[in-house]
């Protein structure tokens, strides 16, 4: 339900009423005698929540649908071409700043080695490695299909 009009412009409350669409692409890679691995990346020390590891994506812009944002933001972030897939799943989640609805999918690589162009670090990582890095509140429960999926 949308929040009244007279809430949004209350000083004290951080309240967004439409939330920030967020398109991630989850890379899955089988290599042979590796477990398979999915693509994290960290946050860079100039951006909101400096730090975090996160499945790389970031905001729709404009009237673009998520699956393009997905495919321009790997792009962007991390130097692949990517196909996006089957979706995993939409979580929304309130923080103090914004209201966002972060919307998964899986995508293979098309072209391209993923490199550090908009992130500190990327990183091929297992389920058990993928468990044990710190991210943001919102990424959580999406975290926790992926370490699934990979174990299957």
């Amino acid at each position: 339900m949308p929040y009244p009009e007279w809430m949004k412009q209350v000083p004290h409350l951080s309240v967004t009423a439409q939330p920030i669409d967020v398109g991630l692409g989850v890379i899955r890679r089988s290599d042979a005698g590796h477990p398979d691995r999915v693509l994290v990346t960290l946050r860079r020390g100039d951006t909101v929540l400096p730090g975090l590891w996160e499945i790389p994506g970031g905001k729709r812009e404009g009237d673009e649908s998520i699956e393009a944002c997905v495919a321009r933001e790997l792009y962007e972030e991390v130097g692949l071409k990517v196909a996006v897939g089957q979706g995993l799943g939409v979580w929304e989640h309130h923080y103090p700043h914004a209201h966002v609805r972060l919307q998964a999918f899986w995508c293979s690589i098309i072209e391209g080695q993923a490199r550090p162009i908009e992130v500190e670090q990327v990183a091929w990582v297992d389920a058990e490695q993928l468990l044990e890095r710190d991210y943001p509140e919102a990424s959580l429960a999406l975290i926790q299909r992926i370490a699934e999926a990979l174990r299957i």
